[in-house]
């Protein structure tokens, strides 16, 4: 669905889906209590993958109702291809995207968050055009302390 080119029915079919991932992961019992959160909300899963930002709610989508951070809980303990070179300085990655240049604010923003951090942390930095899920992925092999996106 994401992509596909943007058609008239687009936001329905949003909906649609995110309502059918609501009712299959979101218990009745808890929908209430969810709803009624005003706050962010953290997740802790062991499913990898799900889009948290785009369930609905039949009001609204959880990326907008919500400020979601997530944790994935793991049964095995993971795997480490080696220990980490120990750095003076943490390395954090700053990703903006903006695939269709309707979202102005996200430049801006990018910009303030790399000031911030640039403080406390060597910055790698991807946003606009170069935010391309290559570009993206190819950052995330380098390796980073702290990511936001």
């Amino acid at each position: 669905m994401l992509r596909c080119e943007e058609t008239a029915v687009f936001p329905d079919e949003a909906r649609r889906r995110g309502s059918v991932l609501y009712r299959t992961l979101i218990p009745p019992g808890l929908r209430d209590q969810l709803k009624a959160l005003t706050g962010p909300l953290f997740i802790c899963t062991s499913l990898y993958g799900v889009p948290w930002e785009l369930l609905y709610d039949d009001e609204e989508f959880w990326g907008l109702r919500y400020a979601i951070g997530k944790r994935i809980m793991m049964s095995r303990p993971l795997t480490m291809a080696g220990a980490a070179a120990l750095r003076s300085r943490p390395r954090a990655l700053v990703v903006g995207s903006d695939p269709r240049g309707d979202l102005p604010i996200v430049h801006s923003e990018v910009e303030r968050i790399c000031e911030t951090l640039e403080r406390f942390a060597d910055i790698g930095c991807v946003s606009g055009k170069l935010a391309s899920f290559d570009e993206v992925t190819a950052y995330l092999r380098e390796g980073f302390d702290l990511i936001h996106y």
